[in-house]
């Protein structure tokens, strides 16, 4: 490495743009962290479960406890068909935490390391002229420059265009995600079960927590997405009651109890066939986005972001760190996209192939289970 610290530039401040930060200053960098959004909304998009493989990479930086302290435990996940008959059980651990809490920890950790992040920053051009600095451009008229630029700036990422000019953009996969929190106290005891159901038109899971709260998400089909969206927070939980009307208690009673509920329409990219281009690369969504149904997005963000540090600090050539990252991250990514997918296709199946789909899932969930576990239990030394 060279005498004079290289200058990163980070842009996004979501889940892995402070911990790719972090892990960079402490490879000697001096990592910068751009984000669009002001600070104050930052961090939403409601809570999510965050898996072992996730958590292991925050171990790593010493902020696993801190985490565990505003989440969850998710002791084993239940599978039911829409009667409420148990399919299957995993018995993997895994925490549920709120997206907002957990990037306060996350911006917090990266302001006591030293790196600077500057919100409301939106990025409009990127340059990367072979020699001399890298350069980000804004919509407010500023700069930056650089020795590399990282994109960690999710699906819809202006890093990924720099970088892949001809990728297609993000479809949509016909899929509306949904989720929020119920009040029912003293209804359903909070025991680290995640239920997850197969329902007869949608996916529903939901986790009662202490004092009464009910953590609950949806997923279920709509052709037409702006469509959806449009429809007001009432009209929107109708619906939902509808798509839920002969599926098993208490998924209704949890509906009807709701408060405000966060939707999102699952869209899908195709990973990009190069992650890096000259000294622009992509971490997470902006290299390969996937849909929400392994609960893996997050984490294989996380992961990328310490393969992405290792590889920079343990190769002075930003070409060579950036091939041997992908090489290291790739066959892993597209094993967990295929995953995801195939989990997808089970949520909104037909009469015959739901029926099918009840029958085999008992028999091949040990194997599932031992898919899982080797998925979950990945560390990644730094």
């Amino acid at each position: 490495m060279a005498d004079s610290p290289r200058r990163a530039l980070i842009i996004g401040c979501g889940i892995s743009g402070p911990v790719l930060a972090m892990f960079l200053h402490r490879a000697g960098f001096r990592p910068v962290v751009y984000e669009r959004r002001s600070e104050s909304v930052s961090g939403g998009g409601g809570s999510f479960n965050l898996a072992p493989n996730g958590l292991d990479v925050l171990r790593t930086l010493g902020l696993a406890d801190e985490v565990l302290t505003v989440a969850h435990p998710t002791e084993r996940i239940a599978f039911h068909n829409h009667k409420g008959r148990q399919l299957g059980i995993n018995p993997e651990h895994t925490i549920l935490v709120d997206r907002g809490e957990l990037q306060r920890i996350l911006v917090d950790a990266a302001r006591r390391t030293g790196v600077p992040l500057e919100f409301g920053r939106n990025l409009t051009a990127v340059e990367d002229p072979g020699s001399g600095p890298v350069t980000a451009r804004f919509d407010d008229g500023s700069r930056a420059e650089g020795d590399l630029l990282i994109g960690c700036d999710g699906l819809r990422s202006q890093v990924r265009r720099a970088v892949a000019p001809d990728a297609p953009e993000p479809s949509y996969t016909g899929i509306i995600d949904c989720g929020g929190y119920s009040d029912l106290p003293g209804r359903l005891p909070a025991d680290g079960v995640m239920r997850m159901t197969f329902g007869l038109r949608g996916f529903f899971g939901y986790q009662p927590l202490p004092g009464g709260k009910v953590f609950w998400f949806q997923n279920s089909a709509a052709p037409d997405d702006a469509a959806v969206r449009s429809l007001t927070p009432d009209q929107w939980r109708d619906r939902l009651l509808a798509v839920h009307r002969d599926d098993h208690a208490p998924i209704p009673d949890i509906l009807a109890a709701s408060d405000e509920v966060d939707r999102f329409a699952v869209y899908e990219a195709p990973p990009v066939p190069a992650w890096s281009r000259g000294r622009l690369v992509l971490v997470g969504d902006a290299a390969h986005a996937m849909a929400p149904h392994t609960g893996q997005g997050a984490s294989m963000a996380l992961e990328d972001a310490v393969t992405l540090a290792r590889c920079l600090r343990d190769n002075t050539s930003i070409a060579d760190a950036c091939a041997a990252y992908q090489a290291d991250r790739k066959p892993r990514v597209d094993h967990v996209i295929r995953q995801t997918r195939q989990t997808g296709a089970q949520k909104t199946p037909g009469p015959v192939a739901r029926a099918m789909r009840d029958l085999i899932l008992p028999l091949f969930l040990k194997k599932a289970v031992g898919q899982t576990t080797a998925l979950y239990d990945h560390h990644i030394a730094f």
